[in-house]
């Protein structure tokens, strides 16, 4: 798209650019949410008369109810997070479970995979700057270190305090690496899994079956998260 100024930018701009930068038409109305909060502040400011958004015709969503549904089954939205939480936090008192529940925490605001989470050390982390870097797996099945998916997972992502306080709660098991046990051992892949599901279970949240939920799951929430809050989902 040719550099124009705001106010000279029209629906049929919009949609060409959303079009020809999506590859499904659920990516289209991901995208149009993040666009909108640009010329929705630049209606409230006056910079413009109108929100071209608003004349968008793009292709409809045909997604039925039963995979809506469905989809709803694979995330987790903040509110529902912070009710499980809670939850776990109000059900325990030992020290080694409340870990588990830091390293859930961090899988939801970080969006690593849970191999990339378990392969950290502290080499990896700037805590001065609140950066991590992820160059690396834990292979969970042979219980050794590996390669990351593809070429593109190895990068670097900036964390809130929230995360470097988690972080920090693992240091006194003096480990090379981060997400561990009192054994200095990788918490176990399976077992967490495990009670990812009991405590959802237990939190009974509405229209959700703990039957479906995986560490992955929280991958898929922290994606969702940022393209409800106009990141584009790129």
């Amino acid at each position: 798209m040719e550099k124009k100024k705001i106010r000279d930018i029209k629906a049929r701009d919009i949609q060409d650019y959303i079009v020809l930068n999506s590859k499904s038409i659920k990516t289209m109305h991901a995208l149009k949410p993040g666009i909108n909060s640009i010329f929705k502040y630049a209606y409230v400011a006056e910079y413009i008369e109108s929100n071209p958004i608003d004349r968008l015709d793009l292709p409809k969503d045909t997604r039925t109810k039963e995979s809506v549904a469905k989809l709803k089954q694979k995330f987790f939205t903040l509110d529902e997070f912070n009710l499980l939480i809670k939850q776990m936090r109000f059900d325990t008192s030992n020290d080694e479970t409340h870990r588990k529940i830091d390293l859930i925490e961090f899988l939801f605001w970080t969006g690593l995979r849970i191999g990339e989470a378990l392969a950290l050390n502290w080499s990896d982390v700037d805590l001065l700057n609140g950066i991590i870097s992820i160059t690396k797996s834990w292979d969970t099945k042979r219980q050794r270190l590996g390669n990351v998916k593809t070429i593109d997972s190895i990068r670097e992502i900036d964390v809130n305090s929230h995360c470097l306080n988690i972080v920090q709660n693992f240091k006194k098991y003096n480990s090379e690496f981060i997400f561990v046990t009192e054994k200095r051992k990788q918490i176990n892949y399976i077992s967490l899994s495990q009670f990812l599901k009991y405590e959802s279970a237990k939190t009974q949240l509405f229209g959700k079956n703990p039957d479906y939920f995986s560490l992955h799951m929280l991958r898929h929430s922290h994606i969702t998260y940022l393209v409800n809050k106009g990141v584009p989902e790129k």
